[in-house]
């Protein structure tokens, strides 16, 4: 399976994954260059970069003056992964928690049954 593909399998979606992958075989990079690499179009090149950059998972540095992209290491990913286990698993506690109160609240709702002729 291609890098893409896994990471899609991770939780990108389809342009952060083309993207991210992209600069983590060749980084720095500009957007045009990236757009060009990618197939995409510049802007949806920008609006992916801004939410791969929000993710902490793409960085900016200055060549030439020029604004380039650059990947951060695969290993920030996997941080994010680990964070959304432990914010998973607080969940499924919360759930377990919420389970317990409602089996010791009263089960019926005093719901009117309806009569049919």
């Amino acid at each position: 399976m291609d890098l893409t593909n896994n990471l899609k399998q991770l939780g990108l979606g389809d342009y952060e994954a083309l993207i991210y992958s992209t600069l983590l075989k060749n980084t720095p990079l500009g957007a045009s260059n990236i757009a060009k690499s990618c197939g995409l179009a510049r802007s949806s090149v920008y609006t992916t970069l801004n939410k791969l950059m929000s993710k902490g998972l793409v960085g900016i540095t200055y060549k030439n003056e020029i604004k380039q992209f650059m990947a951060e290491d695969i290993s920030t990913l996997e941080q994010i992964l680990t964070n959304e286990k432990e914010k998973l698993a607080q969940k499924f506690k919360i759930i377990g928690e919420t389970k317990k109160n409602l089996k010791r609240s009263p089960t019926s709702l005093n719901v009117p049954k309806n009569n049919f002729l």
